[in-house]
């Protein structure tokens, strides 16, 4: 545990009661599915810079020196099947040849997993349990998504607050918007939290599709991110920055729910060029990737609740999807091709 941490004496039993409850789902459901993040937009070639003077309590870890790892992109719909829908949206991205022990089951990687909110709708792992067993409760008894959020609102009405301001139909193309951490990291001996954005970003236009393809269909993100990388396309170029924690009261490490204010500090860009994703053989090998923001180099380690909790859930879901599968867990290389 970190001088960052201060988690409650129930932290375990909660945890364990969360990865209990993820896996009865997937195996009552479909264990060949996701466990989180389900519906992949895709999965994407990218490379990762490292930017050059960074301040020394920055250059740490995979910033300790100006260089360019490879990267696999994972773009996804964190519910639902429909882009229409409201919905959060993620973008993991995993770097690859990263030198140095890690304390994740994959020794050659970095995993960076963000999210298209500046906070998560839940504070605590306690919340977050009791919020998706009702919302399950819900769904099972039948009712619309309409009648789960006005039913868990009676309970949940702070969580219930946050999930409508920040779930949304998909971006178009999904690489147009903002994705942040929400949970945060260790970066040396300080708390970060983690932001990715386009260079040149307009909150205004953020998602509007800047393609041919209109939003009349339920697959309508991963057609606009086709286009957007079509070979007479220009590279999208993200800007990759950091945000220290400067005071532990406004800015908590065990309440994923509140946004830190601290600016943010660009440390690298992800280039993604121009390229052909949508094929089954390269959906396939996006299913079989593991992300997970416990692959990782000590420099990185995630830290308070939310991050607890993935560590232990995200690895028990993956195994239980690759053994449904029969594909055997693997860590990518640069050189790997679908």
């Amino acid at each position: 545990m970190t001088r960052f941490e201060n988690p409650p004496a129930s932290d375990q039993s909660i945890i364990d009661a969360i990865v209990d409850f993820q896996i009865n789902l997937m195996k009552q459901s479909d264990p060949t599915v996701r466990g989180q993040h389900p519906k992949i937009n895709g999965c994407l070639r990218g490379e990762f810079r490292v930017l050059d003077n960074l301040e020394p309590d920055i250059a740490l870890g995979v910033f300790a020196e100006p260089r360019t790892y490879p990267a696999w992109i994972r773009l996804s719909n964190a519910f639902g099947t429909d882009d229409r829908q409201p919905d959060f949206h993620g973008l993991a991205i995993k770097l690859m040849g990263v030198p140095g022990e890690k304390i994740g089951n994959e020794q050659q990687t970095q995993d960076f997993l963000l999210l298209d909110a500046p906070y998560f709708f839940t504070g605590t792992v306690e919340a977050l349990l009791k919020f998706m067993q009702q919302k399950v409760g819900l769904m099972v008894q039948g009712k619309t998504p309409q009648e789960q959020l006005q039913a868990l609102s009676v309970d949940f009405p702070n969580e219930v607050e946050r999930f409508v301001k920040t779930v949304r139909p998909a971006p178009a193309p999904p690489t147009a918007s903002r994705y942040w951490s929400c949970a945060p990291s260790l970066l040396g001996d300080q708390a970060v939290k983690y932001m990715l954005e386009p260079q040149g970003f307009d909150s205004d236009a953020s998602g509007k599709p800047e393609t041919s393809v209109e939003r009349d269909s339920q697959n309508y993100a991963r057609e606009t991110l086709v286009a957007s990388l079509a070979s007479d396309s220009k590279p999208t170029v993200l800007n990759f920055s950091i945000q220290k924690q400067e005071n532990q009261d406004s800015e908590p490490v065990e309440d994923a729910s509140v946004e830190w204010k601290t600016p943010f500090t660009r440390v690298a860009e992800l280039t993604i060029a121009p390229q052909k994703f949508d094929t089954s053989e390269q959906d396939q090998f996006g299913q079989n990737l593991s992300f997970n923001p416990w692959h990782s180099l000590p420099e990185h380690q995630p830290i308070g609740g939310l991050n607890r909790a993935r560590k232990i859930a995200y690895v028990k879901s993956s195994e239980l999807r690759h053994a449904t599968d029969g594909v055997p867990l693997f860590e990518p290389r640069p050189n790997d091709k679908p």
